[in-house]
C-alpha cells in the first residue's frame, strides 16, 4: 500500500491516521514542486491518479496489477472498511449514514478552512474573528451535539487483544483532525485541558474525540507521529499557511484574549 501526497497536512492527515492505527505496512511518497507530473502512460513522471489530484492511494494486487484510488473521501471509505478489525461491522445502513454524515460535515468544514488559507489576509485579526464566529463555532456546536455519548454507532471501537486493524472510523479521523486544526490556530479560544477553551465553551465531546484519536496511549503510532517532525507543519500549499504563519496567529489569539495585544 502506498499513499502519495503533498508535503503539507491538507487532505492527507486523516488518511494517515487510519493507516497508522491499522498496524499494516504502507509507504508514503511526498511530492515536491520539483517532481515531474504526468499521466499513466509516462513512466518518467508521477501519476496523479484518475482525476489528477492528491492524495492518491495504491494497492499492489500482484502480477503487476494495482488499484489506484483518488479523492480523500473515497480513500477514507476504503481504509475504514478494508483495514478495520475483522468482525467489527456497522450494523445497519442508517448507522453507516450517521458515520458518513460526521465525516462529510468535517470534510466540508476542512475544505472551507483550506480555501480561506489562499486569501492573503486570512490570518488578520479581523478575518480570524469572522472565521471563528461564522465558521468554527457553528461547526463545533453541531459536531459536539452529534457525537455525544448517545451517538450511534461508535466513532471509535475497542480492539480485541492482538488483532490487527484500525479501530478508528473515517468519521473519527476527519472530525478529530478538524478539531486539532481549530485548537492549533485558536489555542486560547479552544485550547484543550480541564480549563481549556473547548471545555469552557461546552464542547467537551469535541475534545474527547480529538484526544481519543491523537492522545490515547493505545494508539502509540499516532501519538509518536503527531509529536514528530514527520507530521508536516504547513497546512496547505498556500504561501499564507506555513507553520510560522500559524504559530504567529496562534500567539496573537492568546494575547488578544488575555488583553495583552
Amino acid at each position: 500500500m502506498k499513499l502519495t501526497c503533498d508535503p503539507v497536512r491538507g487532505r492527507s492527515e486523516p488518511l494517515l491516521l487510519l493507516l497508522l492505527d491499522s498496524g499494516y505496512d504502507f509507504s508514503q511518497k511526498i511530492l515536491t514542486p520539483e517532481d515531474k507530473l504526468g499521466d499513466e502512460s509516462d513512466d518518467n513522471a508521477e501519476y496523479l491518479g484518475p482525476f489528477g489530484c492528491l492524495p492518491i492511494f495504491e494497492v499492489e494486487m500482484g502480477e503487476g496489477r494495482k488499484w489506484v484510488i483518488s479523492e480523500w473521501g473515497a480513500i477514507a471509505d476504503y481504509l475504514g472498511n478494508g483495514l478495520g478489525i475483522r468482525g467489527i461491522r456497522v450494523e445497519t445502513p442508517f448507522a453507516q449514514a450517521r458515520l458518513d454524515m460526521i465525516r462529510e460535515a468535517s470534510a466540508r468544514f476542512l475544505d472551507r478552512l483550506f480555501h480561506l488559507t489562499y486569501q492573503e489576509d486570512w490570518l488578520s485579526p479581523e478575518s480570524l474573528c469572522k472565521t471563528r464566529e461564522e465558521l468554527v463555532f457553528p461547526f463545533l456546536a453541531s459536531l459536539d451535539r452529534q457525537i455525544g455519548t448517545s451517538f450511534y454507532p461508535p466513532l471509535v471501537y475497542t480492539a480485541p487483544q492482538g488483532m490487527r486493524g484500525t479501530t478508528l472510523t473515517a468519521a473519527a479521523c476527519f472530525s478529530a483532525y478538524a478539531v486539532s486544526l481549530i485548537v492549533e490556530l485558536w489555542p486560547h479560544s479552544f485550547g484543550s485541558g480541564r480549563e481549556g477553551g473547548l471545555v469552557r465553551a461546552g464542547f467537551t465531546n469535541c475534545e474527547r474525540i480529538r484526544d481519543l484519536v491523537y492522545s490515547d496511549p493505545a494508539r502509540k503510532k499516532i501519538c509518536q507521529w503527531a509529536s514528530s517532525s514527520a507530521r508536516p507543519g504547513d497546512w496547505t500549499l498556500s504561501p499564507y499557511a506555513t507553520q510560522a504563519d500559524i504559530c504567529h496567529a496562534a500567539a496573537r489569539d492568546t494575547g488578544e484574549r488575555q488583553g495583552t495585544q
